[in-house]
């Protein structure tokens, strides 16, 4: 595991970024056409049973994430959260969000506040194959290597990788997945590229539901 002590969000960055999609720092944009509501019970099990669709990739091992989804800030352990911003970091869990169960740990450095948030998308059961349905709402859909073997896309409504921010979904099953937001400093702006540092902080929460199954 790489350290990065600065993976900072410049908070000017980090207060646009909410004022355009009216959601807190950490929660991906979504498209304008992606589903909002989880299917009804009558119609999940034949919809589920179709998965994987739209080109997604099948997730042979299927995680469960159940315990994660009362407790999101066990997805990255204390000492993983000091390896990659150091210390000062503030942890906040909110298990009743809005998108899903949802940790973020932010770091305050002068005038920038360092970032990552963890999200378990509630909004659909449909895992990656609604993401891959509106790849083409997206401001930017990059399938990337799997992360510990598990299928991943980069993606967002709203472009901000050239301000340090990308979101990386990890299918843990056909029906559900997790998102991993990082922020960068404008230290590390130009010199780290966010989607690579979203990717590898995504392999260690991986790892540690991995740790849990």
């Amino acid at each position: 595991m790489r350290p990065w002590p600065h993976l900072i969000v410049a908070l000017a960055a980090a207060a646009l970024l909410t004022a355009c999609s009216g959601e807190e720092p950490g929660t991906a944009s979504p498209a304008p056409t992606e589903q909002t509501r989880a299917p009804s019970s009558t119609s999940r099990t034949s919809q589920t049973a179709d998965l994987p669709a739209n080109g997604a990739p099948g997730v042979a091992d299927p995680l469960n994430i159940d315990h994660f989804l009362g407790a999101p800030c066990d997805t990255i352990t204390s000492a993983q959260m000091e390896e990659y911003f150091g210390s000062g970091v503030e942890q906040k869990q909110r298990t009743n969000a809005s998108t899903g169960p949802e940790c973020t740990w932010f770091r305050d450095d002068g005038n920038a506040r360092a970032g990552v948030a963890v999200t378990f998308p509630q909004v659909t059961d449909q895992g990656l194959s609604a993401l891959y349905g509106h790849r083409d709402d997206y401001a930017y859909f990059e399938e990337l290597d799997p992360v510990a073997d598990y299928p991943a896309v980069a993606y967002d409504g709203v472009d901000s990788r050239d301000e340090g921010q990308c979101a990386v979904r990890v299918g843990t099953s056909d029906e559900a997945t997790v998102d991993i937001t990082i922020y960068l400093s404008r230290q590390a702006l130009g010199t780290v590229d966010p989607c690579d540092a979203a990717h590898e902080v995504a392999t260690a929460v991986i790892g540690n539901i991995k740790a849990r199954n």
